[in-house]
C-alpha cells in the first residue's frame, strides 16, 4: 500500500508541474498534419536527332541523344505562358521572347554550328554558329498522357563539320533566344550532303 500511495503522490506532483508550465508558457504542445500531399511536377525534356545524307539518300551519319533546355528557355516558356513581359528576378531576361515581331516568340528555327563546347544551362546561343532553319512542320504529339512537339529543320548546301545545334525564336546566324542546345560527335558535311535535324521537346 505505501508503494501505491507513493505513486499516487507523485502522480499528482507530476500533474502539478505540468500545469504550472503550461500555464507559464515553459510547455508547449504542437501538432503535425502528417497527412501525405502529393504534387505534380512538370517539366520540358528535349531530345534531338541529326541525319546525314549524301546526294543519292544514303544515311552517311545518325546521331540522336537527349539536350539541355537552357535557363532562357525556361523563362521564355514561363512569359510567353502566362503573358508576362518583365521578370522581377536577377538576369538579363528582361523582355519578352521573341519581341512580339512576326515570329511572336515562336521556338521553330533550328540553328547548327561548328563548336564542341559542352551544352550547359547558362548558354544563350551556340558558340560557333553556322545557320538557322526555320522548321519544316511542327507536329503535335498527344497520346496515353505523352505530350511532344515535334520540329525538324533540312540544311542543304553546306560543307562543314557539325558539332553542335540550338533551338531559337529568331533566324539568320545570331540573335533571339535560346530553348535548347546540344553538342554531338561531329558530322563532316559536303556540299552535296543534306542533313535533317528533328527537335523533340516533351512535357513531363
Amino acid at each position: 500500500m505505501k508503494k501505491l500511495s507513493d505513486l499516487g503522490i507523485m502522480g499528482v506532483s507530476l500533474s502539478a508541474v505540468v500545469s504550472v508550465l503550461l500555464a507559464t508558457g515553459a510547455l508547449s504542445f504542437a501538432t503535425q498534419n502528417t497527412e501525405p500531399t502529393t504534387y505534380e511536377q512538370t517539366g520540358f525534356v528535349g531530345n534531338v536527332v541529326l541525319v546525314q545524307k549524301d546526294a543519292d539518300g544514303n544515311i552517311k551519319a545518325y546521331r540522336q541523344t537527349d539536350n539541355i533546355i537552357t535557363n532562357v528557355g525556361k523563362s521564355c516558356a514561363a512569359m510567353e505562358l502566362f503573358g508576362q513581359t518583365t521578370t522581377n528576378t536577377t538576369g538579363s531576361q528582361q523582355t519578352m521572347c521573341g519581341g512580339g515581331g512576326a515570329n511572336s516568340g515562336l521556338f521553330n528555327y533550328v540553328g547548327i554550328g561548328t563548336s564542341g563546347t559542352a551544352e550547359g544551362a547558362g548558354d544563350t546561343s551556340i558558340t560557333g554558329g553556322l545557320t538557322r532553319a526555320q522548321d519544316t512542320g511542327v507536329g503535335l504529339v498527344n497520346s496515353s498522357g505523352t505530350y511532344a512537339i515535334i520540329q525538324p529543320a533540312a540544311f542543304t548546301g553546306i560543307a562543314a563539320t557539325i558539332q553542335e545545334a540550338g533551338l531559337f525564336d529568331a533566324g539568320g546566324t545570331s540573335g533571339g533566344h535560346m530553348f535548347a542546345r546540344k553538342t554531338f560527335t561531329s558530322i563532316v558535311l559536303t556540299a552535296s550532303d543534306s542533313l535533317t535535324v528533328t527537335w523533340r521537346i516533351s512535357l513531363s
